[in-house]
């Protein structure tokens, strides 16, 4: 098995490397590609092979060998491809062989220029007009198509047809265009483009006509090349017999018959045209008939190229005359052969283009010179000019020439004038009436038939000089009686010929500067018209025989009647009606006084005349004419117009897109345009303006409210058309008012605009100025800070918020703003924003209807830092060493809490925790932050104290007696104690405590409790007596006094002054418990009562001040033994005391009702 595989994949190798043998019998056909017909020189190309079988199809895998047959090489080849270069000219076939088939391609390899070119001249003399026929043949790869180029380089001086038509040149019969070039050597070369409709052939055959061959008899070549053979291809050798001069350039000097001249003759030698000097070569010239040429010319009237030959004299033989030229003259050069005046030669008799004959003894071809004038003297230049050019008009004449070369006039000498046949002379004139050159005739004109007048002229006139001749109006001449243009002839004794002057026009006489002006230049409005104009050189006018006609404007309305007073001539009345006919809107007037030639005529219809303005608007002009100027002349253009509205202003109120216009539109009537009632005013807006479809209110004429029955809405239109409501005159201003309640909006888009107005009186349209609609206001909100300053986007400061406004009118500008939903308000400043999410709208308006688009801003704003709420003081007392803290952190964006610096996540605000403490101050730290970035700190002291507070009660004393029941407490304690009596509260004033208490009859047993901050605590026991129905029984003289708690001391006796019973005053301030101060300076007593009443005395002063009331004691005050004694009675019933005195054992008894 192993060996039977190892024989296929041999087979299968051999099938690989020898295909050709294999497959043989399979190939059908063998096809090599490119398919080429030409190959240029030089060029490289590679050729493919593919075998097909009998059905078409390719069989791959075949290899070919190659065969090259003919020029070229194969510079490389494999199985399927060869690489041929084109190395020369030629055929070639290269062949593919495969499995006994074979397939071939044959090409021509082109050649760099044409082959085979003949060239054939006739004639082929030299210098003459001649046919050329050229003949060449292309290869293969040169055949011409239409539009490829032949060049053919021709010897130099060959000379092509300037201007050339379809016969004059033809590639194979085929007219063809051409155009000619030089090459860097000058040499003409002839560039024939191609003509359509050329054959595909290889043979091309050109004929030129009209070339003109080279001046110089020699052998000549041309070279031949095409576009697609551009290298030089010469042609057979072709000669040009003979030589020739270039045709001679003849200037004669003076060139007037019979006159003796000198003649310049100017040619160019041939290429072979080379002359020896003196009597080597010679120059032949030959006069033309009529021409006189001495026998005999001195050797130096004649030069040639500037030089005498001084040898040889010049030979003459009739009008033959031999040159030996006095150098070597080259060939191809310029000659130029001079006879000057010495040698005598003269003109002919008889004007007329002549040519002379040429030859040299090298160019032996006579050729005739180019024509050259021998004309007659004659004068030149004739001008004339006529003072009045109009028909029949007597006028003064000017006529000027110039004599000519041999027109010299000697005094008295003749010139004659032949005027037209129509113009009239004078029969007969006299010396002095004409001037010549500024100098009066000596003898009289002679006149000759009707129309020939003779000057004798009175100064000598030189030859070629300025003659002026003037013959004034008095002399007589009239000017024909046709207009049109006339010419004169002038000749001379010296020049004869007759020479025509210049054209000069006989015309009609015109009137001249007409102009018009019409006072109201308006359609169809009567208006004063003035007309104005000036008659011409023959226009003079006389009164009663001569009319003025003017026709009117086409259009123009002229009345069946016109009364004379109405028109004036010069500010004169006509004498007669005009005269009117309305077929032709002409009016005639009769002149009411002469008027002179050259005047100016004014003629002035007033407005009464009833001639109304054509009714269309447009340029119109009147004619007028003369019965002397009877050429209508037309007026420069007027401008009949609509009378229009004038100053048409407006103002605006609001100027902003989308908002109700407000406006105010002014204008005044036009000269022509008064309004009566009823009549209409049209106002037009502008496109993108909105009109609603009917008028309610808000449009105001001249301060006046228009009703809906005189205003009439057109939205389609976008017109408002207004019915006024009495009469307008001209010029009058009329006032538009509309208001935002016309509710007519502005357009959506700014721009500018403008508003027409027109009436039914005056239908032009006439708009305001362009005025502009603004664009909204634009409200841009700045933020300071202008990036949130805390964390997450939130502002930890409150954001100041200032608006900025575009607007271009901010006079009007508003803006307004709104919170969270709220009712929008006016911005007039910036403003802050507190804590919270916020939602900011806001806008700006130019009033209510243009408003921008509302827009929002959120913002965060946390400006609260949390608040630690503890539910003790931040600074706590305990008497306990384990200390539960207890707080709340209000903040509804809370993020952390830290105590001590442990970290607490307490979404919910609240915290516990349990410290233990030192005795003493224990300082506890609290931060918290909320998500803003916003930290709250807070410290609080814990005191941990044991020791309890002290007490003391210093008023009243243990076990006193009261006869009031409200007594005042009075005493000491630790500062931050709390004091209770009886289980309630006391104020503590930083270690002191006082205040009212009411006591119970009888004993009263108080408990006082202090506790500290931290809880410790003491008690108090303070024991009083209040004795209720207190009674008092004084002796008089003594200090006894008997009490309800017993026999009590005073401190001096009682005793009675003046009827008065006066006691001690400290006996009722120890009884009462009040205080006693006195001034000393003075002697100011003040009794200051616990429940507030105060009594103010002055010893030995009867006034009394009770709580600010002023009254009068029974007895003043006084100090007896150094005690200060008050009135009993006054002082006992102010405190409430009931007094009775017993006479009986000279006892008081007071009883005490104060409670």
């Amino acid at each position: 098995m192993k060996k039977l595989f190892a024989i296929l994949i041999t087979i299968l190798l051999c099938l690989e490397a020898f295909p050709s043998f294999l497959l043989a019998a399979d190939i059908a056909t063998i096809k090599v590609t490119p398919l080429v017909s030409c190959i240029k020189l030089g060029e490289t190309i590679t050729f493919n092979a593919a075998a097909y079988d009998e059905n078409g199809s390719i069989i791959s895998g075949v290899g070919f060998d190659w065969i090259l047959s003919g020029v070229g090489i194969i510079i490389s080849s494999n199985a399927t491809t060869a690489t041929y270069k084109a190395q020369s000219p030629g055929k070639a076939t290269i062949t593919a062989v495969a499995g006994g088939k074979s397939g071939s391609i044959s090409f021509t390899v082109g050649s760099p220029k044409v082959s085979n070119v003949k060239i054939r001249v006739d004639p082929d003399i030299a210098g003459e007009v001649a046919d050329y026929f050229i003949t060449f043949e292309t290869d293969e790869c040169g055949i011409l198509e239409p539009g490829d180029k032949i060049y053919i380089a021709f010897p130099l001086g060959t000379i092509f047809p300037r201007y050339y038509q379809c016969n004059v040149l033809t590639v194979n019969g085929i007219p063809a265009s051409f155009e000619v070039s030089e090459d860097s050597d000058d040499t003409p070369v002839l560039i024939i483009t191609v003509p359509n409709g050329m054959p595909s052939v290889t043979y091309i055959y050109i004929r030129i006509c009209k070339v003109i061959n080279p001046r110089g008899g020699a052998c000549y070549l041309i070279a031949v090349a095409t576009s697609k053979q551009p290298h030089w291809s010469i042609s057979n050798p072709y000669g040009i017999r003979g030589s020739i001069i270039t045709p001679p350039d003849v200037t004669v000097i003076p060139n007037i018959v019979g006159e003796i001249a000198e003649y310049t003759i100017k040619f160019k030698t041939s290429s072979s045209g080379r002359l020896s000097s003196c009597y080597g070569g010679f120059v032949v010239i030959e006069f033309p008939y009529g021409t006189y040429v001495p026998q005999d010319i001195s050797v130096d009237a004649v030069t040639v190229n500037g030089v005498v030959c001084t040898s040889s004299k010049p030979s003459v033989e009739g009008r033959v005359v031999k040159i030996y030229p006095g150098m070597v003259v080259l060939e191809d050069s310029d000659v130029t052969v001079k006879f000057t005046l010495e040698a005598g030669i003269r003109n002919p008799e008889k004007p007329d283009d002549y040519t002379l004959t040429v030859y040299t003894s090298s160019d032996t071809i006579h050729v005739e010179s180019r024509p050259y004038k021998i004309m007659s003297s004659k004068i030149e230049d004739v001008i004339v000019t006529v003072d009045k050019p109009y028909i029949n008009t007597p006028s003064a004449y000017i006529i000027k020439f110039k004599t000519g070369l041999v027109g010299k006039l000697n005094i008295g000498a003749q010139i004659t004038i032949y005027f037209p046949q129509t113009t009239t002379l004078p029969k007969s004139g006299r010396a002095g009436d004409i001037i010549v050159n500024n100098v009066p005739t000596i003898k009289p004109p002679l006149i000759e038939g009707a129309f020939t007048l003779i000057i004798f002229t009175p100064v000598e006139i030189l030859p070629k000089s300025e003659v002026t001749i003037f013959i004034p109006e008095e002399f007589g001449i009239i000017n024909p009686p046709d207009p049109r243009r006339y010419k004169l002839e002038v000749h001379t004794a010296k020049e004869g010929t007759n020479v025509p002057s210049n054209e000069y026009m006989i015309g009609t006489s015109v009137i001249g500067e007409l102009t018009v002006s019409l006072s109201l230049p308006y359609v169809g409005t009567s208006s004063d018209i003035n007309l104005s104009f000036k008659t011409g050189g023959g226009g003079r006018l006389t009164k009663e025989k001569d009319r003025i006609f003017i026709t009117f404007p086409k259009g123009s309305y002229i009345p069946n009647y016109i009364d004379k007073n109405n028109v004036t001539i010069q500010n004169k009345p006509l004498e007669i009606n005009p005269f009117i006919k309305k077929e032709s809107n002409e009016i005639i007037l009769n002149v009411p006084e002469d008027i002179p030639a050259n005047t100016k005529v004014n003629v002035h219809f007033s407005k009464n005349a009833n001639i109304l303005n054509p009714k269309t608007p447009g340029e119109y002009s009147f004619s007028v004419a003369t019965s002397r100027e009877v050429s209508y002349v037309r007026s420069p253009n007027i401008q009949i117009t609509e009378s229009s509205l004038k100053n048409v202003k407006i103002k605006l109120s609001s100027d902003t897109v989308l908002e109700r216009s407000s406006f105010e539109l002014s204008f005044n009537i036009g000269e022509a345009g008064a309004l009566t009632k009823g009549d209409k005013i049209n106002i037009y807006f502008s496109k993108g303006f909105e009109i609603p479809s009917n008028y309610e209110k808000g449009i105001f004429l001249n301060n006046d409210e228009l009703n809906i029955f005189e205003v009439l809405y057109n939205p389609d239109l976008l017109k408002v058309q207004i019915e006024v409501n009495r009469d307008f005159l001209p010029d009058e201003l009329v006032v538009l008012q509309f208001t935002e309640d016309a509710q007519i909006e502005n357009p959506r888009s700014s721009g500018f605009y403008n508003i027409g107005v027109s009436t039914s009186k005056e239908t032009k349209i006439v708009a305001t100025d362009d005025f502009k609609i603004i664009p909204l206001p634009t409200t841009t909100i700045v933020i300071n800070p202008t990036i949130p300053d805390g964390e997450n986007d939130w502002y930890k400061s409150e954001p100041t918020i200032l608006f900025q406004v575009s607007s271009e009118n901010r006079l009007r500008v508003k803006t307004f703003y709104s919170f969270d939903g709220k009712d929008f308000i006016e911005y007039t400043n910036s403003f802050t924003l507190s804590s919270g999410v916020h939602e900011l709208y806001f806008y700006s308006s130019h009033g209510k209807y243009a408003k921008e688009e509302v827009k929002k801003y959120i913002f965060k704003v946390d400006t609260i830092f949390p608040i630690i709420q503890l539910d003790e003081k931040t600074k706590i007392y305990t008497n306990k060493a384990e200390f539960t803290l207890s707080f709340t952190v209000i903040e509804s964006n809370l993020l952390e809490v830290k105590v001590q610096n442990k970290v607490f996540q307490a979404l919910s605000g609240n915290v516990n925790t349990i410290l233990e403490l030192n005795e003493g101050e224990n300082i506890i730290s609290i931060i918290a932050k909320d998500i803003a970035g916003n930290i709250s700190y807070k410290e609080i002291m814990v005191v941990l104290d044991t020791v309890p507070p002290f007490i003391e009660v210093t008023k009243p004393l243990p076990w006193s007696r009261h006869i009031r029941r409200n007594i005042t407490i009075e005493g000491k304690t630790s500062p931050d104690a709390i004091i209770h009596l009886n289980g309630k509260p006391l104020p503590n004033e930083n270690g002191s405590f006082g205040f009212n208490y009411s006591l119970s009859p009888g004993l009263n047993s108080l408990t006082f409790e202090a506790i500290d901050l931290a809880g410790n605590n003491k008690i108090y026991y303070l024991p009083v007596t209040y004795y209720p129905n207190f009674t008092l029984k004084l002796f008089i003289g003594t200090n006894i006094a008997e009490t309800s708690f017993g026999k009590f001391v005073l401190d001096a006796p009682i005793y009675i002054k003046g009827g008065y019973t006066f006691v001690p005053l400290r006996f009722f301030a120890e009884l009462l418990t009040c205080e006693i101060s006195f001034e000393p300076i003075f002697q100011i007593i003040t009794i200051t009562d616990p429940y507030g009443k105060k009594i103010v005395m002055q010893v030995g002063n009867r006034t009394v001040t009770i709580n600010e009331d002023k009254t009068s004691l029974p007895a003043s005050p006084e100090i007896k033994n150094g005690r200060t004694f008050v009135p009993l009675r006054f002082i006992a019933e102010e405190f409430s005391f009931q007094v009775n005195y017993v006479k009986e054992d000279n006892t008081v008894i007071m009883i005490y009702n104060g409670d």
